[in-house]
């Protein structure tokens, strides 16, 4: 187990990394999304029905085309 670890150690970083700031992001989102609703006169949306929300989708995407920071993540990380 100990050396599976040390092999996949950058993988499990990276993984790891990536469900943290999805998270963070997502509960971001919807906090914002929900005031910009509000501010509408609209009703406000539950956490899981903003997952399957358009907004959600649109920003993870948008998110996701930052190659460069994920590149220079992946790099700076495989130094150590």
């Amino acid at each position: 187990m100990r050396r599976f670890i040390r092999n996949q150690s950058l993988s499990i970083v990276l993984l790891v990394l990536f469900l943290l700031f999805l998270g963070g992001q997502s509960i971001a989102g919807h906090l914002q999304h929900n005031e910009d609703l509000n501010e509408h006169g609209r009703p406000s949306l539950s956490y899981t029905e903003y997952l399957g929300s358009s907004h959600f989708l649109e920003a993870t995407m948008e998110n996701w085309e930052s190659e460069f920071l994920q590149m220079f993540a992946y790099v700076v990380l495989t130094a150590f």
